[in-house]
């Protein structure tokens, strides 16, 4: 079966997940982004037995002939971010990424909602051999510039924080490599994020990638974090200073016991590769496709 997956643009979220399923998938999988629209055309949609767009956001962007030609072809959508709401009458199946989403999408009203969970490549993200360091190494990825991030907080840790801040236009390239990032894992001992809620609802790709590396990860209890990131690793989001102090606490006590520091990463690294490897995850991704197709 040929499957076309629309992702929004090259070197970015969804462009990585795509490239999960491609490289995993029993499918012939085509990865073609809705920006730049030239790109997407409807010789290209046509070629395809499924369509598969990934967000709502995507999806409205399209031209009106390109929406007509989707909208033809068997498909589906996904949510895994922030434009979650009813799909538009062309889907023909809304999946959405958390048991969270699922419940909101059933008390919306929406038809037959599937559960379709994030991934992360197991064989890109793996644990690295690391000289252990007097200080906890402390990392934190994601765009400054966004509010919702709090990037601000970093500066109220007892820790030093490094970052991965790599979100200029530039790097939304076309088979943009990895390394970069496997990089800046491999150099931590604890990656953390501060986000507050506004919305969302994956559990987010960088938490994802640094479970996958064997790091332990303390996170703001937003989103759907808590269906990975085990509970006493979670602080509140709110306000400012509770977010510092659960954060601060959990760095100590990390700092101070190694073999727990150990035991957490061993824990995460256990968790993905049970539940959001590709190699796990590819199965249900595959079947969505084959039921879209026989819908």
């Amino acid at each position: 079966m040929r499957v076309l997956l629309i992702p929004d643009c090259w070197g970015w979220a969804y462009d990585f997940y795509a490239r999960g399923v491609k490289a995993y998938s029993e499918h012939d999988v085509t990865i073609c982004p809705g920006y730049p629209k030239e790109d997407l055309t409807l010789d290209l949609i046509d070629a395809h037995d499924v369509v598969f767009c990934f967000s709502r956001t995507i999806w409205n962007a399209f031209k009106p002939e390109i929406r007509e030609a989707v909208g033809d072809k068997p498909n589906a959508m996904w949510c895994c971010g922030l434009s979650f709401t009813n799909p538009p009458p062309e889907v023909d199946v809304y999946a959405v990424c958390t048991t969270r989403l699922m419940r909101k999408a059933v008390e919306l009203g929406i038809d037959s909602p599937i559960l379709l969970r994030e991934g992360v490549d197991t064989d890109i993200f793996t644990p690295a051999t690391k000289t252990t360091s007097d200080r906890l190494r402390v990392g934190w990825a994601g765009n400054p510039n966004m509010k919702l991030k709090r990037f601000y907080l970093l500066q109220k840790l007892k820790y030093p924080v490094k970052v991965m801040t790599d979100h200029d236009k530039k790097y939304r390239v076309k088979s943009r490599t990895r390394k970069p990032m496997v990089d800046f894992y491999s150099g931590l001992d604890v990656y953390i994020t501060v986000t507050r809620e506004a919305g969302g609802h994956g559990v987010g790709r960088t938490v994802l990638e640094a479970m996958a590396m064997g790091i332990p990860v303390i996170a703001t209890d937003v989103h759907s974090r808590r269906e990975v990131v085990q509970s006493e690793w979670l602080v509140p989001d709110m306000p400012d200073n509770a977010v510092i102090s659960g954060i601060n606490r959990r760095l100590t006590m990390l700092d101070e016991d190694r073999c727990l520091l150990k035991k957490v990463g061993y824990q995460n690294h256990s968790i993905i590769l049970e539940e959001y490897s590709w190699k796990t995850r590819i199965d249900d991704w595959d079947q969505l496709f084959k039921e879209v197709y026989e819908k």
